[in-house]
């Protein structure tokens, strides 16, 4: 049997999902920190690749945590 996924096409419920810049530069600013640990890695030391990582991650998990179940829902 096949199965068919759910769509709701309620017009009128209220959206819950808003676009918010800040969070985005949060995780955008995450991705650039991840993106940039090796380099720093290979110019520097080996514990700033540790520190850096441990910055990109922490920032990636609190943009999820502010998009989930952080953010007020009305």
């Amino acid at each position: 049997m096949e199965r068919i996924m759910a769509i709701h096409i309620d017009l009128n419920a209220p959206v819950y999902e808003r676009f918010n810049p800040g969070i985005f530069l949060l995780g955008l600013l995450g991705a650039a920190v991840l993106l940039l640990i090796l380099p720093i890695g290979f110019i520097f030391h080996p514990t700033v690749v540790l520190y850096a990582a441990l910055l990109g991650t922490a920032l990636f998990f609190v943009a999820i945590w502010k998009m989930t179940a952080g953010s007020k829902r009305p």
